[in-house]
This record gives structure tokens, C-alpha cells and sequence, in this order.
């Protein structure tokens, strides 16, 4: 008898137990599906999102800047010169020939009077004038035909060229230059003077 008053009341726990088992079961899952309350404030809603803005409303686009230099200068094409700069240039020319024409006349003269003197030194330094003279038209004029175009004074007659140079006896003695020796003049007059053109003393040459 008393065993099964024990069977009855263990029936009656286990039965108590899996029905306390079973409702806490339905009560864990109906509270996943009600919110929680909070005492905190309510989360803000989210910010509304408005419709992309059209093309015409974006800012434009970036252009890249290119910097504009300015074309460089040419170099200007050399103009042909003007009459009057053609005749200002020609009576330069005419002068500055002129001028040369004159200085060899008269070095020339002025070695004839020194020889006549009989200074043989000073007549050798006109000599040297004189040839410096004759080389500087041979560069500037060597056929003589400028100076005659230019109607210059010293210009040598047509068909001729300027006299030749004399700084030797060969020289000297094809040069119109040699007729302003005095006839009574020999070798050793015609040495000394050369000498001197040189800047070279004949005594110091003789030795």
C-alpha cells in the first residue's frame, strides 16, 4: 500500500515538473518576439535619403588649365639697304680712300726730302709708312676697281692695280717708289734705307 502511494505522488511530481518545464519553455520563446522596453530614449529614426541630384545641379567639371605662352619673336629678315644707305656707305668708302690716296702721296714726299737731306733713317721709317699704307688698299682694294667706281682721288689708272710693297731690294726696285731715289744713290744707300724700314740700323747690320 504504501508503495503505491509513492509511485502515485513521484507520477504526479514528474508530471508537475514537465508541465513547469513546458510553460517556462513558451514563455522564453514569446519573449524573443516582444520588443524589451527601455527606459533610455528612442533610437532616431533614420535621416531620409533624398533623390540624387541631376547633372545640371552638380558642380562642372575640372578643366585642366593649359598657360598660353607667347610665340617666340622670329628673327627679322634682313631688309635690302636703301638708296641713301647705299650712298652714305660709298662716300664712306670714297673718303676713308681718299685719305689713304693722300697719307701715301705724301709719305712718299717726305722720304724724297729726307733722302735729298741725306737722312737716311728718316727716309726709311716714310719707306715703312709707305708699304703699311699700299698693304692696307691691297686688302681693302685689291684689284683698284672700288676706287675707281667711287672716283677717288688716289684710284689707279684702268686696267692698273695699287703699287706693290717694297721691303727688299727686288722689291724696291720694281716699286714706282723707287723713282724718288736720288740718281747718285748706291747699294749701300739703297741697304741703308731698307735697314731703317726695318727699324734695323745698318751699322748693327753690317757688323
Amino acid at each position: 500500500m504504501r508503495g503505491d502511494k509513492l509511485a502515485s505522488l513521484r507520477q504526479k511530481l514528474r508530471r508537475g515538473t514537465d508541465a513547469f518545464e513546458f510553460n517556462a519553455l513558451i514563455e522564453g520563446v514569446s519573449t524573443l518576439d516582444e520588443t524589451p522596453p527601455t527606459d533610455g530614449p528612442s533610437a532616431p529614426e533614420d535621416a531620409a535619403v533624398g533623390p540624387p541630384p541631376t547633372p545640371e545641379d552638380a558642380a562642372p567639371p575640372l578643366q585642366p588649365q593649359v598657360s598660353q605662352q607667347a610665340p617666340a619673336p622670329t628673327a627679322e629678315e634682313p631688309q635690302p639697304p636703301v638708296p641713301d644707305a647705299l650712298a652714305a656707305h660709298s662716300d664712306r668708302l670714297r673718303v676713308a680712300l681718299d685719305t689713304l690716296g693722300d697719307r701715301l702721296i705724301r709719305e712718299g714726299q717726305d722720304m724724297a726730302a729726307a733722302l735729298a737731306a741725306g737722312s737716311i733713317e728718316d727716309a726709311g721709317l716714310h719707306l715703312a709708312h709707305a708699304n703699311q699704307i699700299l698693304e692696307i688698299l691691297h686688302s681693302v682694294d685689291p684689284s683698284g676697281d672700288l676706287a675707281r667706281q667711287l672716283h677717288a682721288r688716289c684710284a689707279p689708272p684702268a686696267g692698273k692695280t695699287w703699287p706693290g710693297t717694297a721691303w727688299s731690294l727686288v722689291e724696291l726696285a720694281e716699286s714706282p717708289l723707287s723713282a724718288l731715289l736720288p740718281e747718285h744713290a748706291g747699294d749701300e744707300t739703297l741697304r741703308a734705307l731698307l735697314y731703317a724700314a726695318w727699324g734695323v740700323s745698318f751699322e748693327v747690320a753690317a757688323q
